[in-house]
């Protein structure tokens, strides 16, 4: 026997149905930590009735329950089932194969099969009993089960080897045995105080008995009262049904008469209804003909009211403006003169100015002279006087040092013996420190020399890989700029598409005919037809705001056709614009004019929409300069460029520019545009990780080729070898030192002893000269002195003249500066006026030619607005005779819906009463079913055994008594039913049964 197969689904990590087959050569399942091995093994244990958590490494049953996880939903039953073939007849059934399978559902319930037949878990353990087999058998062994075994926790070895012999069974069936024999005995225990209780109830069930026939003989009293007087009420309910049926038949017939009165009387009035829908259809058409005329002449009107103020404006604009050409011709001749008499001014002042330049030139020549002859004299007076300090210090140490000499040279006489003795021993000593030393130093320099050639390589080496590492580092910074740049890029990218093909922002009727499929010619919105710059983007959006969801069509035909659809399907309303009609009115284009730029130029579209644009672009501009320039520009719609004010001919907009102001521009171009740089930097972000993938290849070889363990080998050997010489070396070095020393020593100890003699023997003239060169210098500070007094007050002199030289010289140089920076100013201001009087010259022009063409246009349509005057009266007249008609008519008709309203209204009264009627009959219909149900609730008795008389009913003489005494009795009966309150029914059988099974018991424990 041995396990086939293994068919896992919602159990702890098998969310989806696992089915692992157990193939002939199959020994084991592997795989990496948490992949589910240990799952598979609780699955096993859990199949053959495993009831511990703890086994199952769960802290409850339900959490074997696969749980789900972030993308899936937790499951509601876990299942597992195991099949064994049993060709052997090892287990005991008739089946070559066994399936046990165990079931677990979250709110509890758990169910065994096997075989597909549901079992119990007690069955599934008898048939694996003395198979080995089981949930706790060691079939199933874990690693902390063998160490249990081997350390014989618990007598786990004894039960392993009862196992193996086969007597497991046996000890199974007799912990059974036993389990019974003991629940046997407490049954027994058990008798004696159920005969105490039976006989402690006998008195409590006779008492109950007795007041049960009593409730019994009352119920029945009941019954018979309740019945009699339901019969009666069942009887009032059925006559008050019919008496109710024969009122609605009558009130029917009548609402019938009113129904077909009214129908008639339609009938009758249904040709003037015609008629006067004909006569109403020409007067509303006759209307909107007199609308269309009136708003033409309005118009009209309009127009030549707006040329003439226009005009009138103009010429007052033409004598403003030849008024300020006048004034600024006077203003420039006046700044011309001006310049004339400040460059004369500028020529005197630049004479002056160079002759004080050279005097003040001259003056600070002769000071500087006169300062440096004080400095030469009081750099000699300072040599004296360090001269004199220094006579006064050696005629101090003169006499010093003839005593100090004579104890000296005894000292040293000593001292010069010592040094003698010393180095007759030292001599030995410095042979043998150079033989050590020559030995050091030539090991050194061989290791020395491989260290510094491989250190050379290394060096070169990391600074190979330094630099490779620099350039991957800007690599890696670059890519990520591009990534980043790529990414904000695919946003917006993956923004504009959202918004362009799901259309956000847009009207439903916009989506609607966007996505139709019926409409036979679909046409482009405005906002997608037009590209501007992107400077000016926000601006040109802000001006086209009404017609941004405009639909251009072709003809007018394309958007009647839209409208249908709109109206058919209920989808709101859209607006059009028609190029046929705009190409029809062959509009200019607008360039800029001065500081002016035209909106045309900044935008541009398709050539067959070139029309429109100039259209809808016309006399637009955009401008630099604030608002103050409004009023002079009122024919023309003046966009300010920060976008916050919009001055249109007899209107002004503006306000804060918002940030995606010009995002719904020429979306559909912008998605092109962006796709193209989307791909070009994915482009070049594969190439620079292409750039980055080599480096780092590089980098890898370059490492590769390190020395660093041979070289720090070498330079600890080479440290060593350097302190052993450092070693040798420093004490040679003191040897010599010493040496050294003694040998300067003893020179310098002579030498200061041959200087003692001869200084003993020159001291005492010396002493003498330096007194009476002493003297000397002095007389020679106080002549130097006297010659530095006379120099500060020569430059004294100097200096004040320099100064008022100067003050003269920048007043002059300052003058000059303000002459140059004041023709300047004039220079610039005579450039500034010739402009302006060029534009005004200019707007003068262009306000003539303006004035003679709206002359021109109010004398043109003055003639054809009186024309259509008359026109439009006489249709007027047309229109009132027709109005007196309609209304002729109308009075008529609302004569004979007066009638006809009256019957409706008499009907109306007739369905309302039959309404109360009807509700009646249903009130006491329920009436009678209520009454009819609890009958057959309460006495199980049907509506039919009520129509004949009860027999025992006439016995008893109910049938004397009123309604009201038959209410009465039974409210009685119900109250003392009610006071008794609840009643043992079965309190007669209980006891005798009671006293049977006293009897029985009493029986079975003699017996046992």
């Amino acid at each position: 026997m041995q396990v086939s197969r293994l068919e896992i689904k919602g159990f702890k990590s098998f969310g989806d149905r696992v089915v692992i087959n157990f193939d002939e050569g199959i020994t084991g399942i592997v795989g990496p930590n948490g992949c589910g091995k240990s799952n598979i093994v609780d699955a096993i244990r859990w199949v053959l009735g495993e009831q511990k958590t703890r086994n199952l490494r769960s802290d409850k049953m339900e959490n074997v329950i696969f749980n789900g996880s972030k993308t899936r939903k937790p499951v509601q039953m876990a299942e597992v089932s195991i099949t064994f073939d049993n060709n052997k007849g090892i287990l005991p059934t008739e089946y070559s194969q066994v399936t046990v399978t165990r079931k677990y559902y979250r709110n509890g319930d758990s169910e065994y099969m096997l075989n597909g037949v549901t079992c119990r878990l007690k069955d599934i353990n008898e048939l694996f009993l003395d198979t080995g087999i089981g949930s706790d058998s060691y079939a199933i062994i874990e690693l902390k089960m063998v160490d249990e075994i081997l350390n014989d926790k618990e007598n786990s070895r004894r039960l392993l080897f009862e196992e193996a012999a086969g007597i497991s069974k046996f000890r199974v069936r007799k912990k059974q045995t036993l389990k019974k024999l003991e629940e046997t005995d407490a049954d027994l225990e058990r008798v004696e105080d159920v005969l105490f209780e039976i006989g402690k109830n006998m008195k409590t069930l006779e008492r109950q008995a007795k007041q049960a026939i009593k409730y019994f003989q009352l119920k029945d009293d009941y019954k018979k009262f309740s019945l009699e007087y339901a019969r009666r009420n069942i009887n009032q309910y059925q006559q008050t049904l019919e008496r109710l049926d024969q009122d609605v038949q009558r009130e029917t017939e009548l609402k019938e008469s009113y129904v077909l009165a009214v129908t008639e009387a339609e009938d009758a009035i249904a040709d003037q209804k015609a008629e006067l829908n004909l006569t109403q259809e020409q007067l509303a058409e006759m209307q909107k003909t007199m609308q269309v005329q009136t708003a033409k002449l309005r118009q009209l009107e309009n127009d030549i009211k707006l040329k003439s103020e226009r005009s009138n404006f103009l010429k007052e604009r033409m004598t403003q403006l030849r008024q300020q050409i006048s004034q600024d011709t006077a203003n420039l001749e006046h700044t011309q003169e001006s310049i004339v008499e400040l460059r004369d001014e500028l020529i005197q002042v630049q004479d002056s100015f160079a002759g004080a330049e050279e005097q003040v030139n001259t003056l600070k020549e002769q000071l500087q002279e006169a300062n440096e002859q004080k400095l030469s004299l009081q750099e000699a007076f300072q040599e004296l006087t360090q001269e004199q300090r220094s006579k006064q210090n050696a005629v101090f140490q003169l006499n010093k040092s003839l005593e100090i000499s004579q104890v000296q040279i005894q000292n040293l006489t000593q001292d010069l013996e010592q040094l003698r003795q010393q180095q007759l021993t030292a001599e030995e000593d410095a042979a043998v420190l150079q033989e050590q030393l020559q030995e050091a130093q030539a090991e050194l320099e061989e290791k020395t020399s491989t260290l510094v050639s491989l250190q050379a390589k290394e060096e070169s080496l990391l600074h190979n890989i330094e630099k490779t590492e620099t350039d991957i580092e800007g690599l890696k910074e670059q890519l990520v700029v591009l990534n980043r740049k790529r990414d904000a890029r695919q946003n917006q990218y993956n923004l504009t598409k959202s918004l362009v093909e799901n259309m956000e922002g847009f009207p439903e009727a916009i989506k609607y005919l966007a996505q139709s499929d019926d409409w036979s010619k679909p046409a482009p919105l405005l906002s997608d037809i037009i590209v501007c710059e992107p400077d000016y983007k926000s601006l040109i959006e802000s001006h086209l705001e009404p017609y941004m969801n405009f639909f251009v069509v072709e003809e007018l035909q394309d958007a009647v056709e839209a409208i249908a659809l709109l109206k058919q399907h209920n989808k709101g309303r859209a607006n059009f614009i028609i190029l046929t009609e705009i190409e029809e009115l062959e509009p200019t284009a607008t360039f800029s004019d001065g500081a002016l730029k035209a909106a045309f130029e900044v935008t541009k579209a398709d050539k067959k929409y070139s029309s429109l644009l100039k259209y809808i672009l016309r006399n637009v501009y955009i401008s630099d300069e604030s608002e103050e320039d409004f009023s002079a520009e009122d024919y023309r719609t003046i966009i300010l460029k920060d976008g916050s004010a919009i001055k249109k001919p007899l209107s002004l907009s503006g306000g804060s520019v918002g940030l995606f102001d010009g995002s719904r521009l020429g979306r559909k171009q912008n998605l092109e545009q962006l796709a193209e740089e989307l791909e070009q930097l994915q482009q070049e972000v594969e190439l620079m990780q292409s750039r980055i993938n080599a480096q780092q290849q590089i980098l890898l070889n370059y490492r590769s080729e390190s020395q660093k363990d041979v070289i720090k080998q070498l330079e600890k050997e080479v440290a060593k070898l350097q302190q052993d010489l450092l070693t040798v070396r420093i004490k040679n070095e003191q040897h010599q030192q010493n040496r050294k020393n003694s040998d300067q020593k003893q020179q310098e100890l002579q030498q200061r002893l041959d200087d003692l003699y001869v200084q003993s023997q020159q001291v005492s003239p010396q002493a003498e000269e330096d007194m009476q060169e002493l003297k000397q210098l002095e007389e020679r500070l106080a002549v130097l002195n006297s010659q530095i007094n006379q120099q500060q007050e020569q430059i004294m002199v100097i200096s004040g003249m320099y100064n008022q030289e100067n003050i003269q010289f920048h007043q002059l140089k300052n003058r000059f500066g303000s002459l140059q920076q004041e023709i300047s100013y004039k220079q610039k201001t005579v450039e500034t006026n010739q402009e302006r009087i060029a534009g005004l010259r200019q707007e003068l022009q262009k306000s003539e030619e303006e004035t003679v063409e709206a002359t021109d246009f109010i004398e043109e349509n003055e003639a054809l607005v009186q024309t259509m005057v008359e026109a439009r009266r006489e249709f007027g007249y047309e229109l009132d005779a027709v109005e007196k008609k309609y209304f002729s008519l109308r009075g008529d008709l609302d004569e004979k819906d007066k009638t006809i309203r009256e019957l409706q209204r008499k009907r109306q009264n007739a369905d309302e009463l039959l309404m109360r009627m009807q509700q009646t009959i249903n009130d006491t219909r329920i009436k009678l079913v209520s009454v009819q149900e609890r009958l057959g609730a309460e006495f199980n008795i049907a509506t039919e055994e009520l129509k004949q008389p009860i027999p025992e009913m006439e016995h008893d003489g109910l049938f004397q008594l009123s309604n009201e005494e038959l209410n009465k009795n039974i409210s009685e009966i119900k109250s003392s039913l009610d006071r008794m309150g609840p009643v043992n029914a079965m309190a007669a059988e209980a006891m005798s049964r009671s006293k049977s099974e006293t009897d029985l018991s009493q029986s079975n424990v003699t017996t046992w």
